[in-house]
C-alpha cells in the first residue's frame, strides 16, 4: 500500500474495488483452490488500517452484495 501511495500525487485517489462482495470473492478464492485458496480480500477495516498506515485519508466505503470499494485520498502537504 506504501507504494501506492507514494506515486499519487496530492489530492490523488487510490479505490480498491470488486464488483462483488467481499465474502463472494473470497469464497470464489477458496473454492479455485491453488494459489488463490490462501489469497484473501481483507474487511473494510483492514484496508483502511492499511491506507491511514500509508498516509492515505479514506473518504469512503461499502461492502454489501454487489459491490466492495475504500475509497481514499492523499492529502496535500
Amino acid at each position: 500500500m506504501g507504494a501506492l501511495a507514494a506515486a499519487l500525487k496530492a489530492g490523488g485517489r487510490l479505490v480498491v474495488a470488486r464488483s462483488q462482495s467481499r465474502r463472494a470473492i473470497n469464497d470464489l478464492h477458496r473454492e479455485a483452490g491453488g494459489v488463490l485458496r490462501e489469497d484473501y480480500l481483507p474487511a473494510v477495516p483492514e484496508i483502511t488500517g492499511m491506507m491511514e498506515s500509508a498516509g492515505l485519508r479514506v473518504t469512503g466505503s461499502v461492502d454489501d452484495d454487489g459491490l466492495f470499494a475504500v475509497r481514499a485520498v492523499r492529502p496535500s502537504a
